[in-house]
């Protein structure tokens, strides 16, 4: 979509820019991967369904009412969404894509930040003197007044 900012022609992009770069990226991992067999099926599935949906949403049949070029481009976004969900699940399970994330929970969070306070205070107390102040903050836990 285009929109004229300020005398600025700035191209917005679509959810359907996005997820045929989703498409691009599939195929090219795989291929990095020397694996040319995967995309090859998971595209011509892509073209396939475009290939039976564009008369069905062109022309329209039966109950679907004839929606021209506004049907030819939901029979492709449908094909290349398709194809990204396609891709994606491959990914997924030859273990390419890391695991979801996971939120931590907050007593481990705790202990992390407890231990991380100990052993800091252990290190600036065994520091000698003179190298407690640039590594410990205010000079380190035996600083006096």
């Amino acid at each position: 979509m285009h929109v004229h900012l300020h005398g600025m022609k700035r191209t917005i992009p679509q959810p359907h820019d996005w997820q045929l770069a989703r498409v691009f990226a599939g195929n090219g991992t795989f291929r990095g991967l020397m694996d040319t067999k995967t995309p090859l099926y998971i595209l011509l599935g892509c073209n396939l369904a475009n290939l039976l949906l564009d008369p069905v949403l062109i022309f329209g049949f039966g109950p679907i009412p004839a929606l021209g070029t506004q049907g030819a481009a939901a029979a492709t976004a449908v094909g290349e969404w398709g194809a990204a969900i396609a891709f994606l699940m491959q990914l997924q399970n030859r273990a390419l894509l890391p695991p979801r994330p996971t939120l931590p929970k907050w007593d481990e969070v705790r202990a992390e930040r407890q231990e991380r306070k100990q052993r800091q205070l252990l290190t600036c107390t065994q520091l000698p003197p003179a190298l407690r102040r640039p590594c410990c903050p205010q000079g380190g836990p035996t600083k006096r007044h």
